[in-house]
């Protein structure tokens, strides 16, 4: 199933119910098969966001079955889920997200602490990316720094920020060297016709 967040609305698991019922508190809820129906529709290229790493071999077999491969990414913080693309599907673009936060309780906190962390990151880019054959960086834009992307850049690696929301918040992340964005706001996000920045605003485009 397609779903931004793990649990539903009444606070139950997504994974611990059926399709069916997912759908009674989630009507517009998909599947991964529906969803690349709609997404081939458009003709645009797509990234699995895998956000529970149980759920990688199966996802990762079910990319590595697409007669289109090379349109498709598969993004996650966990090492062994890549590595597992990596062997099983060598044509999806392997995207690793960092800080690396295990989840399970406490994950803000670790979240926010690995943030705080984020000078040690450049140093480390890469052995991160060389430890999975990354084709890109998905990074918490609290972790995001322009020493970080240039590290990255230097590997020919593009970098991408999530989550950003609001476009004024955009400028600064081009001036970190961020070449996309992640939002949950796509239209709202888009560089307007008349700013005289938005043939460099388009990049970072969610």
């Amino acid at each position: 199933m397609l779903r931004h967040d793990l649990l539903l609305p009444s606070r139950r698991a997504l994974r611990t119910v059926t399709l069916a019922d997912a759908r009674r508190e989630d009507p517009d809820l998909l599947t991964l098969e529906e969803g690349a129906e709609v997404i081939r529709e458009g003709g645009v290229p797509a990234m699995v966001d895998l956000k529970d790493a149980r759920d990688a071999e199966l996802v990762v077999a079910w990319l590595a079955a697409q007669p289109d491969p090379d349109r498709w990414a598969i993004c996650t913080d966990d090492v062994i889920a890549l590595q597992g693309a990596r062997a099983k599907a060598g044509r999806v673009a392997r995207w690793r997200t960092l800080p690396q936060v295990p989840p399970g309780r406490g994950e803000s906190a670790r979240r926010i602490l690995a943030c705080v962390l984020r000078s040690t990151l450049p140093a480390r880019v890469p052995a991160l990316a060389a430890e999975v054959d990354a084709a890109a960086l998905s990074v918490d834009r609290w972790a995001l720094t322009p020493r970080l992307c240039a590290a990255a850049h230097a590997l020919g690696l593009p970098v991408a920020a999530w989550t950003l929301n609001n476009p004024a918040g955009v400028p600064a992340l081009q001036a970190a060297g961020v070449d996309f964005v992640t939002t949950d706001r796509p239209a709202a996000m888009r560089p307007q016709p008349e700013s005289q920045d938005s043939a460099a605003t388009a990049r970072c485009d969610g």
